[in-house]
């Protein structure tokens, strides 16, 4: 990525202090941006290449399950590939159903305090990684990651 040079720092004696001020204002926003950039391709680099690697799978009785008909997603903003995903059909729908079926069992036999604690495991994890899902979900929709993370 091409970063533009920053505003020349100069004085001018016939503008006096608020043309520095100025200059300085827009020095200190143009770093701002650089920096922002910056993280922000790390970020792509870090969240999105395991999508990138692996692509996007079913989780299915707590395994990882690809399916053979799979689609492209792209980003809407510059309709860069982001991932190839699995499109269900039915007999990945046959699997999450069984699997579900099996897991009935156990779940309404957990007491509550049971239920609750495994609900508050799941809303830490998100919590913890609102930013990453923030991220990826303002890549796949287009909206923006400032939406985005309040959503998340």
């Amino acid at each position: 990525m091409q970063i533009p040079k920053p505003p020349e720092k100069r004085k001018n004696p016939n503008t006096g202090a608020r043309q520095n001020i100025f200059v300085t204002f827009t020095y200190l926003r143009y770093k701002w941006i650089v920096n922002k950039l910056s993280r922000l391709t790390k970020l792509i680099g870090r969240y999105l290449e395991q999508f990138r690697a692996q692509g996007v799978m079913h989780r299915i009785d707590g395994q990882d399950v690809s399916s053979n008909d799979q689609f492209e997603t792209k980003s809407p903003a510059d309709h860069t590939a982001l991932a190839q995903v699995s499109r269900g059909g039915a007999s990945e729908i046959d699997q999450a159903a069984k699997a579900a079926k099996k897991a009935f069992a156990d779940w309404s036999g957990a007491t509550g305090k049971a239920r609750r604690d495994i609900l508050h495991a799941v809303a830490d994890g998100i919590v913890a990684r609102a930013e990453e899902i923030a991220f990826i979900e303002a890549m796949d929709t287009g909206q923006t990651i400032r939406f985005m993370s309040k959503a998340a």
